[in-house]
This record gives C-alpha cells, sequence and structure tokens, in this order.
C-alpha cells in the first residue's frame, strides 16, 4: 500500500511540456502571424500571434491572440468613449 507522499506533485514531475510563445518582434503592419503550438497535443495550434489594428483607434499593437483581441489595453477600458 503506498501513501500519498510516493507520488510526484504534476508540476514538479514535469508530465507536459511547456507551450512556447513567439517573441513579439517588430511592427510589419499585420504581414507575419505565428502560431503558437501547444506539443502536448499533437502540436495543436492554440491560438495566433501577431501585429494587428486596434477597432477602435487604429493604431497598431502587438497582440496575443489576432482573432479574439481586437482592442489594445489603452482602448479596451469599459468607461472611454465606447459608445
Amino acid at each position: 500500500m503506498s501513501s500519498r507522499a510516493d507520488f510526484a506533485y504534476p508540476l514538479s514531475a514535469r508530465v507536459g511540456r511547456e507551450i512556447i510563445e513567439p517573441r513579439q518582434w517588430p511592427n510589419d503592419h499585420g504581414a507575419r502571424r505565428e502560431p503558437v503550438i501547444d506539443p502536448n497535443w499533437n502540436d495543436r495550434v492554440v491560438r495566433r500571434v501577431g501585429w494587428r489594428t486596434c477597432m477602435h483607434c487604429q493604431r497598431w499593437f502587438f497582440s496575443r491572440d489576432v482573432s479574439r483581441v481586437r482592442l489594445h489595453a489603452e482602448c479596451g477600458r469599459p468607461n472611454e468613449d465606447m459608445l
């Protein structure tokens, strides 16, 4: 019979591999999109990163998820002039 002390904590056991995100590159006006790949699920693409324009102010910003994040941090505040 084994006790709970015999089992390694999952984070310290390093069971899964970490997701590696691409670094931010200089502004290329949206020409490049890099996939973020999860090596634990048959190299599945989790999301894509890259430069895009803000839907509110039309300025370029680096987005960690180009399909979902459409406002940069300054324009994404709920009490701004979004109406």
